[in-house]
């Protein structure tokens, strides 16, 4: 799987989304499959399911404090075997982590392509009390400093949330920017028939941080993109046969 992962080019909530301002209006496909928002604060939120579980973390999200607020939706058609397992395929790409080292990303400031992520690496991998797959990894984006992250999966036949957070502070080279448990990110899927249904969100709390404010911006808004249309574009590989 590994293999045909880094050949497809694509998205992340979110993952990691992470710190982000600057408004950009939603965008659409020529379908309006895709539409996203990432800016400082906006009381609007994409997400039209039922899932409890996925309003609870919403409605929990977004009343923390956050400087920094990114979301995402969209659906893919599903265009595979009756015997595969929709979610179970979902699954083996979120938990690819070290895969994400292989993201590409367009530097419009420098006119550079660079992956996005490097040395991800995984230190454990297992099953929580619950039955939840966690993954703690230690995750780099370049120029932020590493920082050790906890991936957690919870699903069932037709739903998989995918959550992350920081356990360690986020530095700015030397310059701590965000505390530990500030930078949350969700991805949520659902299998209606043959559409799959996603909605990801990520928020962040850079306190009172303000030196370097907009180099940091700027770095951090254009790679939130990236991983929005990426993540987009190999599940529609993935699932609809693109």
């Amino acid at each position: 799987m590994r293999n045909s992962f880094y050949k497809n080019y694509i998205i992340l909530f979110f993952i990691v989304f992470t710190i982000f301002t600057g408004y950009i209006p939603a965008e659409e496909t020529a379908t309006e499959e895709i539409k996203y928002e990432i800016a400082k604060y906006s009381n609007k939120i994409f997400y039209e399911g039922n899932n409890n579980l996925v309003k609870k973390e919403i409605d929990f999200l977004t009343r923390k404090k956050i400087n920094f607020k990114a979301q995402t939706s969209f659906n893919i058609p599903v265009k595979l075997n009756p015997d595969e397992n929709v979610i179970q395929k979902v699954e083996d790409i979120l938990i690819d982590i070290e895969s994400f080292n292989e993201i590409p990303y367009y530097s419009k400031r420098t006119g550079r392509t660079t992956t996005l992520f490097k040395d991800i690496s995984i230190l454990t991998d297992y099953n929580g009390e619950n039955g939840n797959r966690i993954i703690v990894a230690r995750v780099t984006i370049s120029p932020f400093k590493p920082a050790t992250m906890i991936f957690e999966i919870i699903k069932d036949n037709n739903f998989i949330m995918f959550k992350a957070y920081n356990i360690d502070k986020v530095k700015y080279w030397v310059l701590p920017i965000v505390d530990e448990k500030k930078m949350v990110i969700v991805f949520a899927g659902e299998l209606d028939k043959n559409i799959f249904n996603c909605y990801g969100l990520g928020i962040a709390d850079t306190g009172s941080f303000f030196i370097l404010r907009k180099a940091i911006e700027e770095e951090f808004n254009s790679r939130t993109e990236a991983i929005i249309n990426w993540f987009h574009s190999l599940l529609k590989i993935k699932l609809g046969g693109k």
